[in-house]
């Protein structure tokens, strides 16, 4: 079992890997960015509907989040993948959606 502390450890490293600040994994969440701070650190304790809400932030299966087995092993972005991401992020919901659908198309 982890404690609180080892899961806001895992929660931060997937938050990190996805280059997901503080701040937009609590906008996405509707929490405040020193909630998120505290998950991380395990001051607080994550209720369930909140890790629901952190796995599906995060585009993982809740069990990830506790290091269950059968999660995908993550390969390091490149450089150029971690600029898309960030340029996708700037954009508003209209445009990410014509993107998707750009690239679905293809």
């Amino acid at each position: 079992m982890l404690t609180d502390r080892e899961l806001g450890a895992r929660v931060r490293m997937l938050r990190k890997t996805r280059s997901i600040t503080q701040e937009r994994l609590a906008e996405m969440i509707d929490v405040t960015c020193q909630q998120i701070s505290r998950y991380e650190t395990g001051s607080d304790r994550m209720t369930p509907v909140r890790l629901q809400a952190l796995a599906a932030a995060l585009e993982v299966p809740v069990g990830t989040l506790f290091g269950e087995e059968g999660e995908v092993p993550m390969q390091p972005l490149s450089v150029e993948e971690i600029r898309l991401v960030q340029g996708y992020r700037r954009l508003n919901k209209t445009e990410q959606r014509f993107v998707l659908r750009s690239v679905e198309c293809k």
